[in-house]
């Protein structure tokens, strides 16, 4: 069986919910299946942005299908919770319905950046009923939205789509309180001159699954800002250690 690449597929009937698939050669019922999810606020950004995490997997790891998601955009109306994790639920249920066709298993693993790791996170603590997922990698994923209230961006956000952005709201949306022992292997990775997300937010998380008894890794890069797609020592370092663990859990 040849391997397959088509682009914007569509899982839903906004514009948004679409996809790229990414099935490899020699794919069985039993070929693994790793999800890509983009960063940008919730508010901005697009599968395109992480075409480069996309190339290296479907070129260093050729046994699994590689799926790279966009998801329904926050904006005055439009709360990205529960909105972004639906859209995750909708396509995970696609891929279900489509296994035959795709010739792919149920098993998954997140990588996501940014908003789009917080995401991978969230739905994989909450909202995994079937326990499908084995490993998440967040690369700069905020882990506690806890501090945000209506003076904040996301909670202007929230608010302008009648949510009330109370505490219990953000907590019940941020994964270092969502985590359970239950919870997939995770791994993060943070900046320690993070202008977006403060490093202790990977830091709270980490102890968290610690006492939960969750494997876990952690690895802060000192001098790294919140974008670090541009030094390649620190990029490669994060390739070699999500390719490492992917393969263990996945």
């Amino acid at each position: 069986m040849e391997a397959v690449s088509r682009l914007n597929l569509s899982y839903g009937s906004d514009a948004r919910q679409v996809y790229d698939l990414y099935l490899p050669q020699g794919r069985s019922l039993d070929s693994k299946v790793i999800i890509l999810l983009h960063g940008g606020s919730w508010v901005s950004g697009s599968k395109e942005d992480v075409n480069f995490i996309k190339d290296i997997i479907t070129s260093e790891l050729k046994d699994y299908a590689v799926v790279n998601m966009n998801y329904r955009l926050a904006r005055p109306g439009v709360s990205p919770f529960p909105t972004q994790t639906d859209d995750i639920t909708s396509l995970v249920n696609h891929l279900k319905e489509k296994r035959n066709e795709y010739m792919i298993s149920n098993e998954l693993a997140f990588v996501g950046v940014s908003a789009g790791a917080h995401l991978a996170m969230l739905w994989s603590y909450t909202l995994d009923t079937e326990n499908q997922v084995n490993a998440v990698v967040s690369i700069v994923g905020p882990t506690d939205l806890s501090n945000n209230d209506e003076t904040t961006f996301l909670g202007q956000i929230v608010t302008s789509a009648g949510v009330d952005p109370t505490e219990e709201f953000f907590k019940s949306n941020s994964p270092v309180f969502q985590a359970t022992a239950d919870s997939p292997p995770t791994i993060q990775f943070h900046g320690g001159f993070d202008e977006l997300v403060d490093r202790n937010q990977g830091v709270s998380l980490r102890d968290k699954l610690n006492e939960l008894g969750v494997e876990n890794e952690y690895t802060l890069y000192p001098f790294a800002m919140h974008d670090y797609s541009s030094e390649d020592l620190f990029i490669f370092d994060t390739w070699l250690k999500t390719r490492d663990f992917i393969l263990k859990h996945h």
